[in-house]
């Protein structure tokens, strides 16, 4: 049995009894990570129902992410566990900030009139033959 702790100090057993592998954690649900990322919407300017709209979809974006990170730490740790580390320790973490910056780019484009006015005459100017740099 691999014993690790989480950032909380709560410990997470790993065991490993060929071909299963039984996982158990604890006090991890995903909130941790939900709550920078549901406050993204209250720190930029938006009218109050597009921020409730933002905090739902990051919350639930957050869970959808942290469900595919579990069953695919699974799936990996039962048929390739050498490579369980690396993929929990890296490949998730790199994926987890990717997600985050794809989600303020989201939030910034939908949201953001000046951004949005501002592709809207990048794209008449191009179809007018106008360069704009």
């Amino acid at each position: 049995m691999v014993q690790r702790n989480s950032p909380q100090g709560a410990p997470a057993s790993l065991t490993r009894h060929a071909p299963y592998i039984s996982l158990s954690l604890h006090l991890f649900t995903g909130i941790q990570s939900a709550a920078p990322v549901a406050a993204t919407p209250l720190l930029l300017r938006a009218a109050w129902t597009q921020r409730a709209i933002g905090i739902l979809v990051a919350l639930v974006g957050v869970e959808l992410f942290n469900i595919a990170r579990l069953v695919h730490l699974y799936l990996l740790g039962v048929h390739w566990p050498e490579a369980f580390d690396v993929a929990h320790q890296i490949l998730w973490n790199v994926a987890a900030m990717v997600a985050g910056l794809v989600y303020l780019g989201v939030w910034l484009f939908l949201t953001d009139s000046r951004l949005s006015s501002d592709l809207d005459a990048h794209r008449d100017a191009r179809q007018e033959g106008i360069i704009l740099i």
